[in-house]
């Protein structure tokens, strides 16, 4: 739609049948030499070298490769200019909803232009009307005042020959179309006619640091070498400022904070009446009578553009921060045995807090706060199990406090910088926060207020939630979907847990449940355990935990858990299950099996799992896709629980035609029969010991530098038993080549489940 009339919508991805049939080689030379040479390539080299040597070997290695003589210059197809609107629609079969989009094209900043301030000021002001114009319309939707389901504009680039706005204003079920054509025309009217206010400019310059995550601080000693060879790939491939990413990051922040209401004002017109317009409806063939006709959207645009307007600008919440329960204390400490570095706190409200300092600049953001509730699916009503489900879902969505709601609360300046996300899962309920040092009170606050003076939103928000679903589970059910569903049930039997969110569940979800299941989920009487890592001092740390942590008052003490264990796969034997569905799009069949096993837990035991998954996955590979061409990724992956002694699950997945599903089905047979008789080549085995010993040394470095899997280091060792100090390193060269075999005959000589979904 974007690239009407141009050469781009006159092929397909991979070029026309008749090339891919009768190309030359010859043909394919050519292709070669005119496109792939000096003056079109850069070599990028990042790393702990002599840079003056480097130079000179990559001079030595590349320096007689011959200029190109004439060069083929680089053609660029754009799409003839628009003698005013565009009426194109899109009626496609795997559309699930009927829309209204209007695309705004408008032209990309020359390439001389990418590497300045002025590019990026341009790039932010236009996000910044963007997102004014979505929660502009988003609130409309969430008061009640406007018919769409939903609305949404985004801005984005076009393959650097186009900036695109794009509406997309969804319909909800059985609703008229034209409707929507006047929710957006009368936005659009307000936005022309009267701009936007102070407080939705600097509430959208949030918005618009953390899309492009400059919210999240980059200290320079933290810059790695992948931050600066993707800084050098951009430069090259699409002009882009070639600066160090930490001192990128300060002027794109200080651009940012520097735009004013005047800035922005010209960026109206330019967006919203100069650009070329493209109307489309999308929908599904099935609902393609609905569609109004070109003359039926020209007649109502006309109509509703004549309709006066007023100001809709969007009012923000304030919320005080301000924590007025009584300071509690640390009553008892101790250092972490096995975990030198992190200590212990028992608070005087009985919650357990483990404290890890780091100090080391390179590892963001400065804090990381986990609170874990020893709640889960237990804690919910085991007889409204669905509806406890679906109002969790609501939570996780929408659970702020002080009477703001978790998008309302994004936009406080104060929450800034500060992240915030909760879940509920079967073990337990969690808030999990980040912050750089200066908003770490803040942050602290947060999580207290969270727990003890939340927000689930109001009748309206969750009548909205519960109507986008039902109108989903209108739908009819796609064979893959009930496929999936009858694989659950064969994994898992008829657990409880495993019960399905259906109409009547969502029906069933009141703002009473959904109280009642946050006042069960995150509930210090049920055992509250908070984890802290950060670049923080120490006597700091513990003020805000009497101040923030200690205060929290008890829960509720009537909650009762209901005992059941956790689903584990409960098939037995050697079994498979096929399942045949309609065709949505092209044939496929996907065949997946799992094992379900149990290994030693023990680090050597483990060591040798890795080795398994790296050489099955290696002669998958070989024999699936490279020999007989059956698919493009296959792998062999196993998980071993320390918590749980030992249990393991082992798993490959691979999609392919269906005419060749059962011939790779018997290589997979053959490939583990033979490796579980005869274990790896040495060749094999030395292979994968560089390779793991290598992705080991590279993983560690990287996440090292991250301040959550510090913290959550510490998390998994006191909650699940897994050693952060274990030394994989040297395991890995310990495992033989027998130590593998055996592994491999434990992870899949137990109980095994193929299943196999065909779409023809």
């Amino acid at each position: 739609l974007v690239y009407q009339g141009s050469k781009q919508t006159k092929r397909t991805v991979l070029g026309s049948l008749d090339v891919i049939n009768n190309f030359k080689r010859e043909e394919i030379l050519d292709f070669y030499h005119k496109w792939y040479r000096p003056d079109l390539q850069a070599i990028i080299v990042v790393g702990d070298i002599d840079a003056a040597q480097m130079e000179k070997k990559i001079r030595s290695r590349f320096s007689d490769i011959p200029k190109a003589v004439d060069p083929t210059p680089k053609e660029v197809y754009l799409a003839p200019e628009a003698d005013g609107p565009i009426f194109e629609n899109l009626i496609d079969s795997t559309l699930s909803f009927t829309a209204l989009k209007v695309f705004y094209r408008m032209p990309y900043p020359e390439r001389k232009i990418r590497s300045t301030e002025e590019f990026y000021k341009d790039l932010y002001i236009r996000d910044i009307l963007a997102n004014v114009m979505s929660e502009r319309m988003k609130e409309q939707i969430r008061s009640g005042k406007a018919e769409p389901q939903s609305a949404v504009m985004v801005n984005y680039a076009e393959s650097s020959d186009y900036y695109v706005d794009l509406y997309t204003i969804l319909c909800k079920k059985d609703s008229g179309l034209l409707p929507l054509i006047d929710f957006y025309a009368r936005n659009e009217k307000a936005m022309i006619e009267y701009g936007i206010s102070e407080a939705e400019l600097e509430a959208m310059k949030m918005t618009v640091r953390r899309r492009y995550h400059l919210d999240k601080p980059l200290n320079p000693a933290s810059v790695s070498n992948a931050d600066l060879v993707a800084v050098c790939h951009n430069n090259f491939i699409s002009g882009t400022s070639l600066t160090n990413p930490a001192e990128l990051r300060a002027i794109q922040n200080r651009i940012i904070s520097e735009i004013t209401l005047d800035d922005v004002k010209p960026y109206i017109g330019k967006v919203f009446s100069q650009s070329d317009k493209i109307y489309s409806w999308f929908a599904n063939p099935k609902d393609k009578d609905r569609i109004p006709s070109t003359e039926e959207t020209r007649a109502r645009l006309a109509k509703a553009f004549a309709q006066d307007v007023k100001p809709n600008f969007v009012t923000f919440r304030k919320v005080d921060l301000n924590v007025n329960e009584a300071e509690g204390k640390i009553v008892k400490e101790k250092t972490v045995k096995g975990l030198e570095n992190s200590k212990e706190w028992t608070l005087s409200n009985g919650a357990k807090v483990y404290w890890t300092p780091v100090n080391d600049p390179k590892v963001t953001p400065d804090l990381s706060l986990l609170v874990y509730f020893n709640s889960g699916y237990n804690a919910l009503p085991q007889d409204r199990f669905a509806s406890a489900l679906f109002a969790g879902e609501f939570i996780k969505t929408n659970a702020g406090f002080r009477g703001a709601s978790s998008d309302e609360i994004a936009k406080v300046p104060e929450c800034n910088e500060v992240t915030r996300s909760i879940r509920i899962s079967e073990r337990f309920a969690g808030i999990f926060m980040s912050a750089p040092a200066k908003k770490a009170e803040n942050a602290f606050r947060i999580a207290s207020l969270t727990i003890t003076d939340p927000y689930m939103g109001n009748d309206k928000v969750l009548k909205q939630t519960k109507d986008k679903k039902l109108e989903t589970l209108g739908e009819p059910k796609k064979d893959a979907v009930r496929f999936n569903e009858a694989c659950d049930s064969l994994i898992y039997g008829n657990h409880p847990w495993s019960a399905e969110i259906d109409s009547s569940a969502v029906e069933g979800v009141d703002m009473t449940l959904v109280g009642e299941i946050y006042r069960r989920e995150f509930n210090p009487s049920l055992g509250m355990t908070v984890f802290i890592a950060g670049n923080l001092d120490e006597a700091q740390v513990k003020e805000y935990v009497c101040k923030y942590i200690a205060s929290i008052p008890d829960g509720d003490r009537s909650v009762r858990k209901s005992g059941i264990k956790e689903r584990v796969p409960s098939f037995k034997g050697v079994s498979e299950f096929s399942m045949t569905g309609k065709k949505e799009i092209n044939p496929y069949t996907l065949v997946s099996r799992i094992f379900s096993s149990k290994v030693k837990p023990a680090t050597e035991s483990i060591a040798a799992v890795d080795f398994v998954d790296y050489i099955l996955s290696q002669r998958l590979l070989n024999q699936i896709r490279e020999k007989r061409g059956g698919t493009y990724t296959i792998r062999f992956s196993s998980t071993v629980s320390v918590r749980e002694k030992g249990r393991s699950e082992s798993e490959v997945t691979f999609k392919t035609r269906p005419d060749l599903y059962k011939a790779l089905v018997g290589d997979l047979d053959d490939v583990i029969s033979e490796f579980n008789a005869e274990g790896p080549t040495e060749k094999e085995l030395e292979e994968a010991r560089t390779w793991l010993i290598k992705n080991n040394l590279e993983s560690k470095a990287k996440r090292s530098e991250s301040m959550s899997h510090r913290n959550s280091q510490v998390m998994n060792y006191v909650r699940n038993g897994i050693d952060p100090n274990t030394d994989w390193e040297a395991a890995y060269k310990k495992v033989s080549a027998e130590d593998v075999r055996k592994a491999s005959g434990k992870l899949t000589g137990g109980n095994s489940l193929t299943v196999i979904y065909t779409e023809e």
